[in-house]
């Protein structure tokens, strides 16, 4: 095998690395020393990434579904199957964070709380599904470059070996950058998403849980669709991604407003509203709130 990492590809690597890392320390860091959050709805958020995501949907789609002949069949339609990808992952992530608030933050539901309960759940989702790739791609990268990629190599089927070393040297350094746009795009729609099922909770009102399923689901399909059904350019496609993180953030910071308006404290982290407040006046999120690259 000849060839070698770009210098270029590298640096974008440890971007990648430093954005899926950094971020979400960084973001929680802030909300403890600067907001004076407690720990628990980010550790709740993560803890719900990680039971629904990583411990249910996840080995359910790769050890049961992927056996099953009608789960085969439906791979070869990619509408069906994107869309199959998009709301399972809708279903597990958004009851999630229902379960999560109604369970675990009964008397945390506060602006802040849902926000920092998304930079748990979306923190996670960066540095296990991104994060540790671009770790173990930077491995990857040194072995090709000091020529110790044979003896790493030795282990796997030569085609397995083959296709991840034309995939290493062959990938331009703004393809890889994308992944690390995408997980800043995607935090921004996991916090939204957070408020969004808070809002649920605090209402009692479930058609904003089904309504986040569905705006999950908006999200994900398409990326899966245009990519693996039309060769839609990636450029596009995260194009289209960062324009619905910027809806996220404008539901965000409109959302803020309103539990403002409607109790006035509920916004500062610690103050919260008491056991079954209910709103006074209805709330209606805008449109276009989304989510997550599924992976």
């Amino acid at each position: 095998m000849t060839g070698s990492v770009s210098g270029g590809a590298i640096a974008v690597m440890i971007l990648n690395v430093i954005i899926c890392f950094g971020i979400p320390l960084g973001l929680m860091v802030w909300l403890v020393l600067k907001k004076k959050a407690t720990m628990r709805p980010v550790l709740t958020g993560m803890l719900v990434f990680f039971v629904f995501q990583m411990l249910l949907r996840i080995p359910l789609m790769q050890n049961v579904l992927m056996g099953m002949e009608w789960f085969q069949e439906m791979t070869h339609n990619i509408w069906l199957y994107g869309i199959f990808l998009a709301l399972t992952a809708g279903l597990f992530e958004e009851v999630g964070r229902f379960v999560g608030y109604k369970v675990l933050m009964k008397r945390q539901q506060a602006w802040w709380d849902g926000f920092a309960f998304g930079v748990g759940h979306g923190g996670l989702e960066a540095i296990l599904i991104t994060g540790t790739t671009y770790v173990n791609n930077l491995i990857l990268a040194v072995f090709i470059n000091t020529g110790g990629f044979e003896a790493y190599a030795s282990a796997l089927p030569p085609e397995a070996a083959q296709m991840i070393y034309q995939q290493m040297v062959g990938t331009p350094a703004t393809v890889f950058l994308m992944a690390g746009v995408e997980r800043i795009f995607a935090m921004a729609i996991q916090i939204a998403l957070s408020i969004l099922v808070l809002e649920c909770v605090r209402r009692r009102n479930l058609l904003l849980l089904v309504l986040a399923i569905a705006l999950h689901t908006l999200v994900d399909a398409p990326a899966v669709i245009l990519i693996n059904g039309y060769g839609v350019n990636i450029y596009l496609v995260e194009a289209l991604l960062g324009l619905v993180a910027a809806l996220a953030c404008v539901y965000i910071w409109q959302s803020r407003r309103s539990f403002l308006g409607r109790d006035g404290s509920a916004s500062s982290m610690g103050q919260n509203p008491p056991a079954g407040y209910m709103p006074p006046t209805p709330y209606v999120p805008s449109q276009g709130e989304g989510t997550d690259n599924p992976n």
